[in-house]
This record gives C-alpha cells, sequence and structure tokens, in this order.
C-alpha cells in the first residue's frame, strides 16, 4: 500500500474510490501474490499522470524482481515503449512484429 500512495484507502469501501484509486487498488492486490503471469488490459485507462507513474513504477519493479511475465493490453504505443521488452502490434486483424 506504501508504495502506491494508497495507505488511507486501507477502510475506504470500492464503490467510493476514484478510478485511479481503484485502478491503484486492483494492481496492488495483483502484484501481492507475485504471479508468474500478470495480465494487464488497459491498465493506466483514464487516471491522473501522477497514478500512472506510480503503477508504470510498480510494473516495472515487479517484472525486475520477480521475473514473472507482464502481458499488457493497451492502445498506449509509448507506454507499451516504456514497460515492454517484446511488442506486438495489431493492425487490422494482421500481426507485425
Amino acid at each position: 500500500m506504501k508504495r502506491f500512495g494508497i495507505e488511507e484507502l486501507r477502510d475506504k469501501k470500492g464503490h467510493l474510490l476514484s478510478g485511479g484509486e481503484s485502478q491503484k487498488v486492483s494492481l496492488a492486490r495483483a502484484l501481492v501474490f507475485k504471479p508468474d503471469l500478470l495480465f494487464l488490459d488497459e491498465p493506466t485507462s483514464n487516471i491522473d499522470p501522477e497514478s500512472i507513474k506510480i503503477m508504470e513504477r510498480e510494473i516495472l519493479r515487479f517484472n525486475k524482481e520477480t521475473k514473472g511475465t507482464v502481458l499488457i493490453v493497451t492502445h498506449n504505443i509509448e507506454q507499451s515503449k516504456r514497460l515492454c521488452h517484446n511488442i506486438i502490434y495489431l493492425k487490422s486483424g494482421k500481426v507485425g512484429y
């Protein structure tokens, strides 16, 4: 919770969280189990820039520390370049590498 800056949300009801808060809580909850595979679908869509920085930092930290595989589906090409070792582009039903 400290790494994500969400300590104050500990006792807050889920339906009262903002979009950024909810996404940070969801990612933190997933990372605590240290999965071998982490699948993220638009993990930072529609959230503020500071929350994006926090989430990207923690995704990178998770990958570095656990060597787990992180699969991200996103429309954000710049984010994929910041976070990913390998990128597969899908366009008009065709796969490009």
